[in-house]
């Protein structure tokens, strides 16, 4: 009777850990490919909600001339300081192609310092995983980013 009882549990323990595992992936499987016109101005927040409205992306991976951010962008019309959206772009998987004289910026105590683009990779990982709410402005023309740019 005891040695049925712990059997029924094994199984049903066995059974909750399969249905998890299976839970997990069909999350991480539900983020799809975005696409975006190839010429315009993106924002987002590296951050895990939608706190400003201009968008938010909890993870960001770099690797070669690619950078990827899950999460939801905003199209603005400009980059300055305050970037004005015009339409938000839905939650996936955005990946964009660094055009080989991609700029990239970082903010300084006046105006943007250019940095290389080991220097403002190795930024983003470290801002990332911080959530801090930092921006992020990719610049795209002909599908190749021209300037991306981390903005406070």
């Amino acid at each position: 009777m005891i040695m049925k009882f712990w059997k029924t549990a094994l199984a049903a323990l066995v059974n909750l850990a399969v249905l998890l595992a299976f839970s997990a992936t069909s999350t991480q499987a539900a983020v799809k490919k975005v696409s975006y016109p190839k010429t315009g101005s993106y924002c987002t927040t590296l951050a895990t909600s939608d706190a400003f409205g201009m968008g938010y992306a909890p993870k960001v991976t770099a690797s070669g001339d690619k950078v990827t951010f899950i999460g939801k962008f905003t199209k603005v019309k400009n980059t300055g300081l305050f970037p004005e959206p015009e339409h938000k772009l839905k939650y996936g998987k955005y990946t964009f192609t660094l055009d080989s004289k991609c700029k990239f910026e970082v903010p300084g105590p006046l105006d943007a310092i250019h940095v290389s683009k080991k220097k403002f990779l190795s930024n983003l990982k470290t801002v990332s995983r911080h959530h801090d709410g930092l921006g992020v402005v990719v610049s795209v023309k002909k599908g190749k980013a021209k300037t991306v740019s981390l903005v406070s």
